[in-house]
């Protein structure tokens, strides 16, 4: 089981924002579940009335979610992101600075090793 969090990313003429919209432990699958659910379900602030929401997948597993609302529209990313490094876990016993955390769930080296 790993640590996961789900960003959406904005983007407007102010700049491109990206904050966290939900976090917890759980598998892979879990994490691509809730990912697909909040790109289904979650309401940015942005909105009063939501008249229709498309959903692309793209390729790396993000979803694009197009909104149009009484408003204008609005393109919104979200992402599922697993935590693989932590500077809070102990030190390896290889040396510092090489993690000894549990790691993440696919065969993604880690960072600086």
């Amino acid at each position: 089981m790993s640590h996961w969090v789900i960003t959406m990313q904005t983007v407007s003429t102010s700049g491109c924002h990206i904050r966290t919209v939900a976090e917890f432990d759980g598998s892979r699958e879990a994490a691509e579940r809730a990912l697909r659910h909040i790109a289904q379900v979650h309401r940015p602030e942005l909105l009063v009335r939501e008249r229709r929401r498309r959903i692309h997948r793209q390729t790396d597993g993000a979803y694009h979610v197009h909104i149009n609302g009484i408003m204008g529209s609005f393109d919104l990313i979200f992402r599922a992101a697993e935590l693989v490094w932590d500077s809070e876990w102990p030190k390896s016993a290889h040396g510092p600075g090489l993690w000894a955390g549990p790691g993440p769930q696919d065969a993604v080296p880690p960072i600086g090793g």
